[in-house]
C-alpha cells in the first residue's frame, strides 16, 4: 500500500514528461468509479499537454464499449477499444492446417511473403486476404482501477507483453489490487479510484476544470453510495477540493431539465421571474369591496390547477353576508323594518342606535 504522503510525485512527473505516447487504460469491467477516474485523468493530461507545450499523444482505452449509464461522463466519447496501430496484421481466410509453407523473398527489393497451400486445397485469392493493425505504440501506460493485468480483458489477452515492454503506472484504490507496474500507487484506505485520482491531480498540480471535477465527484458519489459507505476525512477533502474547482454534485442522477444550461419553459408568472405557481388554497383571490368570505366566489373555484374534472358542490348552504340580517319568526317588527331599509322614527330610543348582535333561530 502506498500512502498519499509517500506517492513518488517526481517519478510520475518524470515518466509523463519523457513519454511520447501515453495510454490511459481502464478495466474491461466498467463501474462509474473507474470510468470517471480514468476519464478525469485523461482530460487533465490533455489540459497539461496544452499548458506545458508538450506534444504527447494521449489515448484512453478499454476492452468494453461504454453503455448509456456512462454517457453523461465528460470525455466518454474519446474512449476506444483499439490500443494502437504499430503492427500490420495479415489475415488469411483459411484454416491453419491448409497451409503447407510460408516463406519470404527479398530478391526484387520488396519484402514478399509467399504462402503455399497443401495439395488438394484451393489456392488463396485476393478476397481471402485482409489487413488490419494491432500493437500498442505507447511508451507509457497509466492503468486506472486495474487490480491486475488480467483486468484489462481482451486487450491484455491479445497483448500478453502489454505491461512488460514499457513503463507503467498503476493507480488503484481497490483492496484487491496487486503491484504489476513500474510504479504502483495503491491506496486501499481510499473510497475508490476517483478519490485517489483527485489526490494525484491535486498534488501534482495538473490543470482541471468543472467537467473534470464533476467526473471525480460522480465517481466518489457512486462508490460511496452518496457518502454512506467507506468515507474518510480524505474523501470529504477530495470532494471539497473538486467542488471548489467547479465540480457539480448529482450529475449522473440529476434530471436533464435541471442540468446546467438547460432552458426550461416558464410555467410560473408571465414575467418569467418565478417558476413556482402557488396553490389557490395558499393564495386566495382578492375580494371586492362588497364581497364576503362567506359568499361563494366564482374566482376562487376558477383555477386551472384544480383540473377540469374537479367537482364543486353547488348545493352547499350559503351563509349570509355580514351586511345582511337574518330574519326569522322571532325577529321584531322594528328589526324587520331595519333590515328592509324602512326609515326609523327620528325619536327612536337611543339604545336602538347602539350596535347589536343578531342570531338566527336554532335548528
Amino acid at each position: 500500500m502506498t500512502n498519499t504522503n509517500q506517492i513518488p510525485l517526481k517519478d510520475i512527473q518524470q515518466r509523463i514528461d519523457s513519454a511520447k505516447s501515453i495510454l490511459i487504460l481502464i478495466p474491461s469491467l466498467h463501474t462509474v468509479d473507474n470510468v470517471a477516474a480514468g476519464l478525469a485523468f485523461y482530460l487533465s493530461l490533455q489540459k497539461y499537454n496544452q499548458s506545458s507545450g508538450t506534444k504527447h499523444n494521449i489515448t484512453i482505452a478499454s476492452a468494453t464499449d461504454s453503455t448509456v449509464a456512462f454517457q453523461r461522463l465528460y470525455g466518454v466519447g474519446d474512449m476506444t477499444k483499439n490500443l494502437g496501430s504499430k503492427n500490420l496484421v495479415i489475415s488469411l481466410k483459411t484454416a491453419h492446417e491448409n497451409i503447407e509453407k510460408i516463406s519470404v523473398d527479398e530478391g526484387s527489393g520488396d519484402f514478399n511473403i509467399i504462402v503455399e497451400t497443401k495439395n488438394g486445397v484451393a489456392k488463396l485469392e485476393q478476397k481471402d486476404v485482409a489487413f488490419s493493425y494491432r500493437g500498442l505504440d505507447a511508451d507509457l501506460i497509466i492503468a486506472v482501477g486495474l487490480i491486475g493485468a488480467e483486468a484489462a480483458g481482451s486487450l491484455y489477452n491479445q497483448n500478453p507483453n502489454l505491461f512488460a515492454d514499457r513503463d507503467s503506472i498503476i493507480i488503484c484504490g481497490d483492496q484487491r489490487a496487486t503491484e504489476f507496474g513500474t510504479l504502483n500507487i495503491i491506496e486501499t484506505q481510499a473510497s475508490g479510484n476517483s478519490e485517489l485520482v483527485a489526490k494525484l491531480i491535486r498534488f501534482m498540480k495538473f490543470p482541471v476544470d468543472g467537467d473534470i471535477c464533476t467526473n471525480l465527484v460522480a465517481g466518489i458519489e457512486a462508490v460511496t453510495t452518496n457518502f454512506s459507505y467507506k468515507t474518510t476525512a480524505d474523501t470529504f477533502a477530495a470532494i471539497s477540493w473538486c467542488m471548489k474547482e467547479g465540480g457539480r454534485r448529482n450529475h449522473l442522477t440529476m434530471p436533464l431539465t435541471q442540468q446546467p444550461g438547460f432552458n426550461a419553459p416558464n410555467y410560473g408568472s408571465q414575467s418569467g421571474n418565478n417558476f413556482y405557481n402557488p396553490s389557490p388554497l395558499n393564495n386566495p383571490p382578492s375580494l371586492g369591496n362588497n364581497q364576503s368570505f362567506n359568499q361563494p366566489s366564482s374566482q376562487l373555484y376558477n383555477q386551472t390547477s384544480f383540473g377540469e374534472n374537479t367537482q364543486i358542490n353547488q348545493n352547499q348552504p350559503i351563509s349570509p353576508a355580514p351586511n345582511q340580517i337574518p330574519l326569522d319568526s322571532k325577529t321584531s317588527n322594528e328589526d324587520k323594518k331595519l333590515a328592509e331599509g324602512t326609515p326609523i322614527d327620528q325619536q327612536a330610543p337611543a339604545e336602538w342606535l347602539e350596535p347589536k348582535i343578531y342570531r338566527g333561530g336554532q335548528s
